[in-house]
């Protein structure tokens, strides 16, 4: 599969139409353009790097925005070998840790919604 860093040498198939990649260098999740806006909200969307029909949340800051709206998914697809899956929880702990450092923006608006 060809992303923005490459070619993936590691794909995992998280649902319909989204994909968490990684290359040799990089890495992230890719989101069909036609389908985000089942999965995410419009600020998660925004902050999205568009990419041919895709839109690109890379592995280092942006795939918490995934993970955050979408921890089910994120976590039952993006399991560490040799570690038991994450909760929800978990998940969602780990992206919001992620959130508060990169997209503050976000989680404020997330968080006002709660």
């Amino acid at each position: 599969m060809l992303t923005p860093w490459g070619v993936a040498s590691h794909q995992t198939h998280i649902t319909n139409d989204v994909w968490f990649v990684e290359t040799a260098r990089h890495g992230g999740i890719l989101v069909r353009q036609r389908v985000a806006h089942t999965l995410l909200s419009p600020e998660a969307i925004a902050r999205g790097k568009s990419w041919g029909s895709w839109l690109v949340y890379e592995e280092d800051c942006d795939w918490a925005l995934f993970a955050y709206e979408q921890p089910l998914l994120f976590a039952a697809a993006c399991i560490e070998p040799g570690s038991p899956p994450r909760t929800v929880k978990e998940m969602q702990q780990a992206a919001r840790a992620c959130l508060l450092l990169w997209h503050p923006d976000y989680l404020a608006w997330a968080e006002k919604g709660e």
